[in-house]
């Protein structure tokens, strides 16, 4: 016997919409002007918390997290909201921002030198902190001297 429907797929259409519907509700939300202008609003506000909530709102894009990283004066809530949030400070993009940025205070742009490996040039020639761009040369392969000679 051969059933005329099959019973769990009519089951799991009528419970989850299509997924290409999905797909295009998320990136119409991303992409909408209105939505892009309140994103780039938001990613200058100076609460923590605001920046908090952004990071982790779905219309935030890696581009809004590098913008905010980047931003100058950066707080040190600023800086511990970013550092907190795992996929925001999984971004290369964000730690070479907050890395380059003189405001980060010192021991965060150590430690996230490291990490920026690919762009470490980027780091010796950057308008950076000192002790920033001496641990990026040494890291690069390149001297202290050079770095500043550069810089």
């Amino acid at each position: 016997l051969k059933p005329d429907r099959n019973f769990w797929d009519e089951d799991a259409r009528e419970l989850a919409p299509e997924p290409t519907v999905e797909v295009h509700v998320f990136t119409l939300k991303r992409t909408h002007p209105w939505v892009r202008r309140r994103v780039e609003q938001l990613g200058r506000h100076p609460s923590a918390i605001v920046i908090h909530r952004l990071l982790r709102s779905s219309a935030c894009t890696p581009k809004d997290a590098v913008r905010v990283a980047a931003r100058r004066p950066v707080t040190d809530a600023l800086v511990r909201e970013l550092t907190s949030h795992r996929p925001t400070i999984a971004m290369t993009g964000v730690r070479i921002a907050l890395a380059a940025n003189p405001f980060t205070p010192s021991r965060v742009a150590l430690l996230l030198t490291p990490a920026c490996r690919p762009q470490l040039r980027t780091l010796t020639r950057s308008n950076v902190l000192p002790e920033v761009r001496a641990l990026a040369a040494q890291l690069s392969g390149g001297s202290f001297s050079d770095a500043v000679l550069h810089g």
